[in-house]
Formats: C-alpha cells, sequence, structure tokens
C-alpha cells in the first residue's frame, strides 16, 4: 500500500496521466477516469504483500458510506413517494387512501428502517474500535457483519429505488423531476467496496479464518437478544423464532459445508436477517415502544429468513443441479456444448 500526493510541489500533475474519463450509468457527479501512473513519487506505507491487510480497517469504514449511501437512497425514494402519494389522485382518492399503495410503500419502509438499526449497530462497533474501546469480540464482530450490511443494503437500495420511481408514475421516469438519478445512482452501490457474491464469500472466509469464532460470537448475540425478549409476552414469540431458525442455519452449516460456496448469497442474506431481527427485538424492549416498532418486527419476519435452507431442500445447491444450471443460462451461446 502506497501514499501519494496527487500533485507534486510545483502544482505539476504527480507522474498522472488522464487516459480518459468513463461515460458512467450514474454518480456523473463524481469524475471517474483510467489513469497511466508513470514517475510517481509515492511512500510504501505497508510491508511488501500486506497491502489488503493494512487496508481493512479502511474497507470497513468505505463499506459503512457504502451502506450509509444506500439507505440513505432508500430514505428519500419513500419521502418523495410518500409525499407524492397525498397529492396525487386515483379513483377519486388521493392514492395515499388506496389500502394496496399504503402496503407497497410500508414495504419500502421495513427496509429503510430495519437496516437503520444495523447501521447504528455497525457505527458503534466502528466508533468504539476508533476510540480503542473495542474488545476483541467487538472487533471480531465488526469484521463479520460489515460486509453483511454493505450486501444487503446495496441490493435492497436499487429495489426500494425503483419502486420509489415506480410509486411516482410516470413523473418517476422523467429526468427534470431528478427522480432517475436515484436509480441510477443507487445501481454502483452492490458493485462498489466488492459484489455481492464476492462479499458473501468473504463472509465465508472470515468464518474460516477465525474457526469459527466469528459465526459463534454473532449466534451468541442473537441468543442473548433473545433471552432477554423472552421476558416480555409480546415478543416472546418472535423470540423462540429466532432462536428456532438460527439454530436451524448452526446445524445446516455444521452438515452442509460442501453447499455454502454455491449457496453463499442466500446464506449472507440469511444472516443479515436474523441478526437484524434481533436488533428490532431489541428496539421493542426499549420503555419508548411504539406500535410501529411491533408493526417492524411482524413486517421482517414476515419474509423467508433463511433462504440458504430454503434452496438447499429444493436441492438447488447440488452439484448436478449446478451443472444443469450452466446448461440452462447457457442455452443458445455458441460455447455450449450439448
Amino acid at each position: 500500500m502506497f501514499f501519494a500526493r496527487i500533485r507534486a510541489d510545483n502544482g505539476k500533475l504527480n507522474g498522472i496521466e488522464i487516459q480518459r474519463l468513463k461515460n458512467k450509468l450514474g454518480t456523473r457527479q463524481l469524475p471517474t477516469a483510467e489513469l497511466l501512473l508513470d514517475g510517481m513519487d509515492a511512500f510504501r506505507m505497508s510491508e511488501i504483500g500486506k497491502g489488503v491487510s493494512r487496508m481493512s480497517s479502511m474497507l470497513n469504514i468505505t463499506r459503512i458510506h457504502n451502506s450509509l449511501n444506500a439507505i440513505s437512497f432508500m430514505r428519500r425514494s419513500i419521502n418523495f413517494a410518500r409525499d407524492f402519494a397525498t397529492k396525487r389522485k386515483a379513483f377519486g382518492k388521493f392514492i395515499i387512501d388506496h389500502d394496496l399503495h399504503c402496503h407497497t410503500l410500508g414495504n419500502m419502509e421495513v427496509e429503510c428502517r430495519a437496516s437503520l438499526l444495523t447501521l447504528f449497530y455497525v457505527a458503534k462497533l466502528l466508533g468504539k474500535m476508533e476510540n480503542n474501546e473495542a474488545t476483541k469480540d467487538d472487533l471480531e464482530m465488526l469484521r463479520f457483519i460489515t460486509p453483511l450490511l454493505k450486501i444487503y443494503t446495496a441490493k435492497q437500495s436499487i429495489a426500494v429505488t425503483s419502486e420509489g420511481l415506480e410509486a411516482i408514475g410516470g413523473q418517476g421516469y422523467i429526468e427534470d423531476t431528478g427522480i432517475p438519478n436515484l436509480l441510477r445512482d443507487s445501481q454502483v452501490l452492490s458493485i462498489w467496496e466488492g459484489t455481492t457474491n464476492i462479499l458473501s464469500l468473504d463472509a465465508l472466509r472470515s468464518i474460516k479464518k477465525s474457526q469459527g469464532e466469528s459465526l459463534k460470537l454473532f449466534f451468541q448475540s442473537i441468543f442473548k437478544t433473545c433471552e432477554q425478549a423472552n421476558k416480555y409476552d409480546s415478543l416472546r414469540q418472535k423470540s423462540v423464532l429466532l432462536v428456532d431458525l438460527s439454530k436451524k442455519v448452526i446445524k445446516f452449516v455444521q452438515e452442509n459445508e460442501n453447499e455454502l460456496v454455491t449457496g453463499a448469497r442466500e446464506f449472507s442474506f440469511g444472516l443479515y436477517r436474523l441478526f437484524t431481527a434481533s436488533l428490532i427485538l431489541e428496539r421493542c424492549m426499549k420503555a419508548n415502544l411504539k406500535d410501529t416498532d411491533m408493526f417492524l418486527l411482524e413486517k421482517w419476519f414476515n419474509q423467508d429468513m433463511i433462504p440458504v435452507i430454503t434452496n438447499s431442500e429444493k436441492n438447488f445447491f447440488k452439484s448436478e443441479i449446478s451443472k444443469l444450471n450452466r446448461k440452462f443460462f447457457m442455452n443458445g451461446h455458441p460455447s455450449l456444448k450439448i
């Protein structure tokens, strides 16, 4: 890893030659260029071959920022959609008064509000690390959960901003409104700082590198929250369900290690949903509980919480199915030999 200044002391570019600016789908306000580095003065900041490990703490920060942007895009899209719903009329009344539209906006709100809880949890761990207050377990949890947060929020940002654009109808598709920018800009969030598949594999590497300790700490945190939630009559059912789902995932990891690579994406999504569920439970134990908090809990559980097991039970991760899958999506391609 190297540190280099953009410009030399004489004000000229420090061995940087701009080859071309890239014509991107979105984030056009942030120029991206192909650079040729020739004769650049730089300072080596790490041992040779240790650059990536030195960058790991910075990757945590950039992935958290990526998630922050994703949730911000979701919130902005929802704000546009809900305000428009109070002004646009259809079938003789404002669309906010149509139950179907409210259900759609409610599903968007679930993703945004739930992800915000997880973001704050990870930001807390980052703050403890930066102030030298983090325990070894805190650091392991930060390392493990940050990629999960980035994976999930990036994908949901694309879905929610697309839904928000649709909720505004034809005007949402018009460039003058600025709304299409949200969809274009959100698309890059699943690419920046590691794509979904790469970070899903990174989660598996983290488990293997820690000899399972990271996954152990992860579920210990969930079980601890559920133990507290069991004291509340209104939360006991969901708490018991969350423990049951978590134990199923633990058993799956122990018995189906050969399926984890193919199912890495579903595995990561499931881990995120389980952990976020525990944070929503924790929120529902606060003294200033609102009915909307309990509603968030209900709606969050109204999805496939453990998709890796759902897909595994349908044999989608078996090697013979993978071969069939390849044949399926490559059908008609000249490289496919039948």
